[in-house]
C-alpha cells in the first residue's frame, strides 16, 4: 500500500518516577558511593524504562490485534442473519490528503470505505446532516467506523441508531449519506433509500495489507451492527486508541 505523510501522533504525556537520593557525604566532604540497593534500583528503572519505550514504538497504536478469520465469520454471519449484504475487498492503493478542498475523488466502494480524502477529518459524531464522505474516510483510516443512512429511513430506525451511538460513541461517526455529493464518484450501485450501510477500513499490522468492509441492510440490527463495531473497530491503517476517537474530536 502506498504510503502519505503520516499523520503526526498526538503528543503523548510521558511520566517517569522521579525521585531524589540523598547520600551522606563522607569526612572529606566528598560524595559517597550508592549502596548496592540504590544501584539494583536505579538499574531496574533503566530497564523499565527501556521496555516501555520499545512497547510504545514497536506497538500499534491502536488495537494491538489484527482482525481474524473467525471475526469476520462471525460478522458474516450475524449480517446474512439480519438479511444485509457484506462484503470484503482490499483496501485503495492510495492514503493521500487531496489537494484541494473541490478535489474530485473515485471510491471504489459504495459507501466510501477507503483512499483519498480529506486532510481534515470529520469532528467524531451523530450527524444529522450530511458528513462529507472524503472526511469521513479520514476517520476510517484512523480506525473508526462509519455509519450511513439513506433518506428514507424509518423513525424507529434512527431511533435505533441513537441508542446504538450512544451505548458506545468512540470511534464511531453515524450520518445521513447523500448521494450524489459533489465530486464524489461511487462504482455503481442502488440508492440506500430506507436502508443502513457500514464501512470500516483495516489493516493487518504485520503485512501492511489493507482491508475493506462494507455492509448494507434493510434496517438496523443490533447483533449485526455490534458484532461489526466489536469485529474491526480501533484497526485502521492509522491505529488511533478507541479512546481517543472521543464524540467531538
Amino acid at each position: 500500500m502506498a504510503k502519505k505523510p503520516r499523520t503526526p501522533d498526538p503528543p503523548r504525556k510521558v511520566q517517569a518516577p522521579k525521585a531524589r537520593h540523598k547520600h551522606g557525604g563522607s569526612d572529606g566532604g566528598g560524595l559517597s558511593m550508592p549502596g548496592t540497593n540504590s544501584l539494583i534500583g536505579v538499574g531496574l528503572i533503566v530497564i523499565a524504562g527501556l521496555l516501555v519505550g520499545w512497547f510504545l514504538v514497536l506497538s500499534p497504536r491502536g488495537s494491538r490485534a489484527d482482525v481474524t478469520a473467525a471475526d469476520v465469520r462471525k460478522v458474516e454471519s450475524a449480517m446474512a442473519a439480519a438479511g444485509c449484504t457484506f462484503a470484503a475487498r482490499s483496501g485503495a492503493a492510495s492514503q493521500n490528503h487531496m489537494s484541494s478542498a473541490d478535489q474530485r475523488v473515485v471510491y471504489a466502494t459504495f459507501p466510501a470505505a477507503s483512499g483519498v480524502h480529506n486532510p481534515q477529518p470529520a469532528a467524531w459524531g451523530n450527524y444529522r446532516l450530511p458528513a462529507d464522505p472524503r472526511q469521513v474516510v479520514h476517520n476510517l483510516e484512523h480506525g473508526g467506523i462509519a455509519v450511513w443512512y439513506g433518506p428514507r429511513i424509518t423513525t424507529a430506525d434512527r431511533g435505533r441508531l441513537d441508542a446504538f451511538y450512544d451505548d458506545d460513541p468512540n470511534g464511531v461517526l453515524v450520518t445521513p449519506l447523500k448521494d450524489p455529493y459533489p465530486n464524489v464518484v461511487y462504482p455503481k450501485h442502488e440508492r440506500l433509500g430506507s436502508k443502513i450501510a457500514l464501512s470500516v477500513w483495516t489493516t493487518n499490522s504485520k503485512t501492511g495489507k489493507g482491508t475493506t468492509y462494507v455492509a448494507i441492510c434493510p434496517s438496523y440490527d443490533e447483533k449485526a451492527f455490534t458484532a461489526f463495531r466489536d469485529a474491526f473497530r480501533g484497526k485502521g491503517p492509522e491505529r488511533y486508541p478507541v479512546s481517543e476517537m472521543r464524540p467531538g474530536t
